[in-house]
């Protein structure tokens, strides 16, 4: 190309792949001359991150190894919290306030009753036990907050 400018001869792409491990891919893009610099301040932004708490891949990664795994009943209460929180029964973790989504908390009401039929007789104890005493509660917990809008 006779057009391409003299800078985009400054910048090296090196494969950091690994033969074993195959998970990690990086394209570093810099001056030759300054690869050493840029691994080492790539590696004091990682170092800074986890000191004041921030997340990197490598955290999320390690997080994601210790997280509990996901079964049906974990399934069914992550349900039940989110019913909760539209109800403003709990604070939404995310925006830190504590509002009422009543059409959003009758559909997932209503999930609950899909379930029921769904999974009628496929289920443990325990979980048919959580599946119906949930399903109660959030009914009840909803008709309460019908009756407080008036």
């Amino acid at each position: 190309m006779a057009g391409k400018d003299r800078k985009d001869e400054d910048f090296k792409i090196e494969d950091r792949r690994t033969s074993t491990a195959g998970t990690e891919e990086s394209i570093e893009e810099g001056p030759e001359e300054g690869s050493d610099a840029s691994a080492e301040e790539e590696k004091e932004a990682a170092e800074s991150s986890l000191e004041t708490g921030e997340s990197t891949p490598e955290t999320e990664n390690e997080e994601l190894r210790q997280s509990p795994p996901v079964d049906f009943s974990t399934f069914l209460f992550s349900l039940f919290s989110s019913a909760l929180i539209q109800l403003g029964e709990m604070v939404d973790p995310i925006t830190g306030e504590q509002d009422k989504n009543l059409v959003a908390a009758k559909q997932t009401i209503d999930l609950f009753a899909i379930l029921q039929e769904k999974t009628s007789g496929n289920l443990t104890n325990e979980e048919d036990n959580f599946l119906k005493n949930a399903s109660a509660e959030l009914k009840w917990k909803y008709l309460d907050a019908i009756k407080e809008k008036g």
